[in-house]
């Protein structure tokens, strides 16, 4: 403890103690009227200074401000004794002079070697990008090249696959173009008779042909057209007969064995389908095929 409180005559703890900066006086904080916060700034602060009631009543401020005076005089004298800030100036041009002359100096000295290196260093990348670029391009036109031969490939075999399809729609469309034809063979002509009046004897004689092999009568609208093929010569011409259903020519077909029932003037026609190009193409080689084998299965027999 340091003495008694000069307002409240209580004893102070070192914490709340505030002593008078003139004369002996202590006193608490609080009772001095200086809160907890402003006390512990105070304590804080360098060169403060508190006074009691009995020393400001004697008129201490002109000592204070004598004091505060005084060591602004000093510090002034010392400032100025210094002059730090003129001598960091000084220091800074005179680092700044020293470093610009050294690096001009450094510049100058290698200023040739770095020109040099540069230009090679330059004629180096030049080259090295050149055939970069040159192999870069070149593989570019290969990719290129053999994509555009792969390309080519495919296009053509679509083109190819286009054919085979046109065709194939072609042929299935011309079949079922015939599907409803027959084609009678060995129907004499008549050559004394005008066009309409052998046309109108041909479906005379074609009626009579159906309703034998159908063994029922047959409507002669069923009959959608009929013409001969090929050129007006000595030889007869087979007589193509359009139908008006597959179900009327199919029954036709599988009826031809009835032919032999027909009158003695008719006996010798013969009735096929209609086929295309292909087709008869087709059967005539399976003709000679199923003639080839016939004719050695008899050399084998013999």
């Amino acid at each position: 403890m340091y003495g008694k409180c000069l307002f409240c005559s209580g004893k102070i703890l070192p914490k709340d103690i505030l002593h008078c900066s003139f004369c002996d006086s202590v006193t608490h904080c609080k009772c001095a009227g200086i809160s907890d916060s402003s006390f512990k700034e105070f304590q804080n602060a360098s060169g403060f200074l508190w006074s009691c009631d009995s020393c400001q009543d004697q008129d201490c401020n002109s000592t204070i401000n004598a004091q505060i005076k005084d060591i602004k005089a000093r510090v002034d004298e010392r400032t100025t004794d210094c002059d730090v800030d003129g001598k960091m100036s000084i220091l800074q041009d005179n680092l700044s002079k020293s470093f610009a002359e050294a690096l001009k100096d450094m510049i100058a000295k290698n200023n040739d070697i770095l020109v040099n290196k540069m230009e090679a260093l330059q004629v180096d990348l030049k080259k090295s990008y050149s055939d970069a670029l040159k192999d870069v391009v070149v593989d570019k036109v290969v990719n290129v090249n053999d994509k555009m031969v792969n390309i080519n490939d495919g296009i053509q075999s679509l083109k190819n696959e286009l054919l085979v399809t046109k065709d194939t729609i072609k042929s299935l469309s011309e079949a079922e173009e015939r599907s409803c034809n027959i084609i009678i063979f060995k129907l004499k002509e008549s050559n004394d008779q005008s066009f309409s009046d052998g046309k109108r004897q041909d479906v005379e004689r074609i009626a009579r042909i159906l309703q034998t092999l159908i063994n029922d009568k047959i409507d002669k609208s069923s009959i959608i057209k009929h013409y001969r093929l090929g050129k007006k010569s000595d030889k007869i011409r087979p007589l193509l007969v359009q139908l008006n259903s597959k179900v009327l020519k199919n029954l036709i077909m599988k009826n031809l064995s009835n032919l032999k029932k027909l009158n003695e003037d008719l006996k010798r026609i013969s009735i096929s389908h209609d086929l295309t190009r292909e087709k008869r193409a087709e059967y005539k080689k399976w003709i000679e095929i199923a003639k080839e084998k016939e004719a050695a299965e008899k050399e084998d027999f013999v």
